[in-house]
């Protein structure tokens, strides 16, 4: 049990910049009260401000954290009526939550019902469409000014103007629902899907093309998004291929993409995804243990835990990440649930500073060339605004050049090595003030 302690909600939160070039990790604690567990499943643009959940003598509640105050209830409704309540998402500017409450307490998902809660309001029941007992807030624009959800099992938008708006049906499935938002709140992702959920797909909204399909990968027949990108060109989702779940990128111009799994794992979940949709976190499951993942065109998935240690040189000894639930525009803070050392679920932000300890070949002046060893295709990936080196040269251990490449304002490129023999190389990474050398090997 925990130790019990008194929290007063706070009415009034900053916006104010956190980064620096130091990563860091922490876990975010838990609510008094009840069995250890808590998760963070949403953060603000600047990564100041977390939402999530925390478990107290009464059972789940949501609630807010900043480096300043810690973790603190967001309360109930006027009348108390929540026996439990959830965090779905916070706005980017960190004032707005929105999510469901359970009267009940029976954890049921049928009897949960919506809420928003904000910095000067406090939190409120979300209305409803058509009079209907059954509601759902499951997104939230940058701002907090548009809203998307579920309402008699009908997605819709809401703004301050015009309230509720139901968005229709799709498919003719007879249900539908709202699951993400763009942030300045013109584009909605969402599914339909029939009452016993054996069929669902997914869709993007916007005002003028109403529901569009997204598609499905092959051989995958149901489908559903769990975020789309802050510019709203991107959306990321689950396709159910039998008993697999693959996760997938959708843009207009390439359509739906799968984006891989981690090796043994057969359902991967996109869960977050940065302004535009370049890199996604999630959680990646087997036999009901998840692992919190990391995804970019240029590495594809990886383990999260992993990417954290040998790139970032962050200590997590103890620690399992379970799952990263979002992610900052930038890129550059991410927050989920791990086991910590004790063994309970607990929140967890990183942030991401510039990457001190790679297990490649790699330097604190801003680039990494992998995979070493290689087959032959050998990745170069540069970050942040270090100056960037001009020339690539791989020579073979006699000394002799086998390989030059000198580049003109780009960020990646791969550069082709296969059909040179086995062994060990030297790459030498030249700008106009420095000079790297590293052994390369070739399998």
């Amino acid at each position: 049990m925990k130790n019990k302690i008194i929290l007063v909600l706070i009415t009034s939160l900053p916006f104010t910049e956190i980064y620096s070039q130091s990563s860091s990790f922490l876990g975010l604690g838990d609510l008094p009260g009840g069995t250890f567990s808590s998760y963070a499943n949403g953060v603000s643009y600047d990564g100041s401000i977390v939402a999530g959940n925390g478990t107290t003598e009464n059972g789940s509640q949501a609630f807010i954290w900043t480096e300043s105050s810690g973790m603190l209830s967001i309360g109930n409704v006027a009348d108390n009526s929540f026996r439990e309540s959830y965090a779905n998402q916070i706005s980017g500017d960190g004032r707005t939550i929105v999510g469901e409450g359970d009267s009940t307490g029976s954890g049921i998902w049928e009897d949960h019902q919506g809420f928003r809660w904000t910095d000067t309001g406090g939190m409120e029941k979300f209305g409803n469409l058509n009079s209907s007992s059954r509601y759902k807030v499951y997104a939230v624009s940058a701002d907090g000014s548009v809203i998307a959800g579920e309402s008699g099992k009908q997605a819709y938008r809401w703004t301050q103007d015009e309230g509720m708006v139901g968005l229709g049906y799709f498919l003719g499935l007879p249900n539908s629902r709202a699951l993400g938002v763009s942030s300045d709140g013109s584009v909605i992702a969402g599914s339909g899907y029939t009452d016993s959920w054996d069929h669902e797909q997914a869709f993007i909204w916007t005002q003028s093309g109403g529901m569009i399909a997204l598609g499905n990968l092959p051989n995958c027949t149901d489908g559903f998004p769990n975020s789309i990108s802050p510019d709203g060109s991107v959306v990321a989702g689950t396709c159910w291929q039998s008993t697999n779940g693959l996760a997938f990128r959708w843009k207009e111009n390439t359509g739906i993409v799968a984006i891989g799994n981690l090796p043994g794992k057969t359902i991967t979940h996109p869960l977050g995804i940065n302004e535009n949709g370049s890199v996604i976190v999630g959680g990646a499951i087997e036999d009901r243990v998840s692992t919190a993942f990391i995804w970019d065109s240029l590495h594809g998935v990886r383990n999260l835990k992993t990417v954290l240690q040998t790139m970032y040189g962050l200590d997590l000894t103890g620690w399992d990440l379970n799952i990263a639930f979002d992610i900052t525009p930038d890129g550059k803070v991410i927050v989920g649930q791990g086991t910590n050392p004790s063994g309970d679920p607990e929140a967890f932000r990183v942030v991401l500073g510039t990457p001190t300890g790679i297990s490649n070949i790699a330097n604190d002046k801003g680039f990494e060339v992998y995979p070493n060893p290689t087959s032959g295709l050998l990745n170069i990936s540069f970050w942040g605004s270090p100056i960037k080196p001009s020339t690539v040269k791989v020579y073979n251990t006699q000394g002799s050049l086998i390989y030059s490449e000198t580049f003109c304002n780009t960020d990646n490129t791969v550069i082709d090595l296969t059909g040179y023999s086995k062994g060990l190389y030297l790459v030498n990474l030249i700008n106009n003030q420095c000079s790297y050398t590293e052994k390369l090997c070739i399998h």
